[in-house]
């Protein structure tokens, strides 16, 4: 389930976002804080990134919440994705619980998001069973 919201709250976000100085930038991998629940996940995209359709399908069909911010239409996404990606505005970028994932898989977001789950003779790690 995908939240997307009005671009005056993606302005307030980004703008919160702007203002604390304790980001953890830019870390791209990391076990996910299993004390924090639930975790924030927000997922930087741009139209016709088709990475970022594949990445926003897959959670979305997981179930796992998210804010999504088009990085063209939100004043200072861009910034953010930029410090997030080395000055390279790479999308998908996703933020969790404070830490930047750039281009990462779904299993990488779902790990560091605590969203998988054991299950299948195969012994892979995954929130939904294959159709």
């Amino acid at each position: 389930m995908t939240d997307t919201h009005s671009g005056s709250d993606l302005a307030a976000a980004v703008a919160t976002h702007e203002a604390s100085e304790s980001r953890d930038l830019p870390e791209r991998s990391g076990a996910p804080d299993a004390e924090a629940e639930p975790h924030e996940i927000t997922v930087y995209w741009r139209p016709g990134c088709v990475f970022c359709r594949s990445l926003m399908r897959t959670l979305d069909r997981a179930g796992v919440a998210t804010t999504d911010i088009n990085i063209w239409e939100v004043d200072g996404a861009r910034a953010i994705v930029r410090d997030a990606a080395n000055g390279n505005e790479t999308v998908p970028t996703v933020e969790i619980d404070g830490r930047f994932y750039v281009n990462p898989s779904p299993r990488q977001v779902l790990t560091a998001a605590g969203h998988l789950i054991e299950g299948g003779s195969s012994g892979r790690r995954w929130p939904f069973s294959k159709r």
